[in-house]
């Protein structure tokens, strides 16, 4: 499953990316943001006007 998933090296990984590791659509992501489901594992953070989440919040996601 992680196959072209790019982690930052600061340790965050793009909307995309995120949707790809967990098998979901990137509008689901965009979806639990806008109502706040999830929002200790998905806190999003703007680089260049991108989304993105602390893969290591998502990876606790998957293993909750």
């Amino acid at each position: 499953m992680m196959e072209n998933i790019r982690v930052l090296p600061c340790g965050l990984i793009s909307r995309n990316d995120a949707a790809k590791y967990l098998g979901f659509k990137p509008n689901t992501l965009a979806t639990w943001n806008s109502s706040g489901k999830h929002e200790e594992y998905f806190e999003k953070k703007f680089i260049g006007g991108r989304v993105f989440y602390d893969f290591e919040k998502v990876k606790s996601f998957v293993n909750r």
